[in-house]
């Protein structure tokens, strides 16, 4: 039995891994040198948040979720509806602040790190565009995480079954967006590849709570952090439009950045006052047990 389960999780890491192989194939087979060269630097850098934030926030959910996979009683069902709802609002405050903020300062941040030549590519705008499917990457970090600690040995043979269909969506994706888009249709294929395992996951957790002890609605950010992510990324727009000088860019760079600190600030404080239960639900969480 338990080189069964140890054989399943293989092959999730062989379909998960040709899911991420597959788009430096399509980039490789349908795209320029320019192209390539552009979307490494962009993904690079993007992956830095998805490494730091996500994928340990990730591993903390599965463990969460893994300690209450066996209590099949009503309050269990609560505890993990709980728990899911918690994990889905502050993982939805990081997207929300990478789409309120990346746009704005994905030029700045470019031209700082790897200098003008770079920065006059379309290398900013794709960056922006991977602020956008940092968003997808988030839900289905949580979405997947309790599918996989929650799911019984014959749920998770389907998974691997729907992952193989994810992969074909993921390659038809790739091949079609890449010739047409070149570097942005390999991003946008990335979040039609995302969008089609976060609804699979979501329909997974449905049927898990059968309309008991948890409702999408739940995981939602509060209203207040909505509106503040929306002004913020407004007000960073218009700093950008007003600050940024390209032609004197260090004295301008340093106007637009402080703005931004300001806005973060102000962002930050409203994210704790809103979520400082569910902070205080995830520390509980996946704190070690004593006993």
């Amino acid at each position: 039995r338990v080189l069964g389960m140890v054989g399943t999780f293989t092959l999730q890491a062989a379909e998960k891994h040709v899911l991420a192989e597959g788009e430096k194939l399509a980039l490789a087979a349908f795209s320029s040198g320019h192209d390539q060269g552009v979307y490494g630097l962009v993904s690079n850098l993007g992956s830095l948040v998805v490494r730091t934030v996500f994928q340990p926030f990730e591993e903390a959910a599965f463990v969460a979720f893994s300690r209450t996979a066996a209590d099949g009683s009503d309050e269990g069902r609560r505890l993990r509806g709980q728990l899911l709802a918690s994990l889905l609002r502050l993982v939805g405050l990081a997207a929300l602040l990478a789409a309120a903020f990346g746009p704005s300062y994905s030029y700045t941040a470019v031209r700082l790190l790897y200098g003008v030549k770079w920065a006059e590519t379309e290398a900013p705008e794709l960056l922006a565009l991977y602020a956008g499917y940092v968003v997808a990457l988030a839900l289905n970090g949580v979405t997947e995480a309790f599918m996989h600690a929650t799911a019984n040995k014959a749920q998770l043979a389907s998974i691997n079954q729907w992952l193989v269909a994810f992969s074909a969506v993921s390659v038809a994706a790739n091949a079609l967006l890449v010739r047409s888009l070149g570097s942005s249709g390999l991003i946008l294929a990335g979040c039609v590849a995302m969008a089609a395992r976060v609804a699979y996951s979501v329909t997974f957790i449905t049927r898990h709570f059968h309309g008991r002890g948890f409702q999408l609605a739940q995981g939602l950010p509060a209203p207040l952090m909505l509106a503040a992510s929306a002004l913020a990324a407004a007000a960073s727009r218009a700093s950008e439009a007003a600050l940024l000088r390209k032609d004197n860019f260090s004295a301008s760079a340093a106007q637009h950045v402080l703005c931004g600190a300001l806005l973060m600030l102000v962002w930050f404080t409203c994210a704790f006052f809103c979520e400082r239960r569910s902070f205080r639900e995830l520390k509980q969480a996946v704190r070690p047990k004593t006993e």
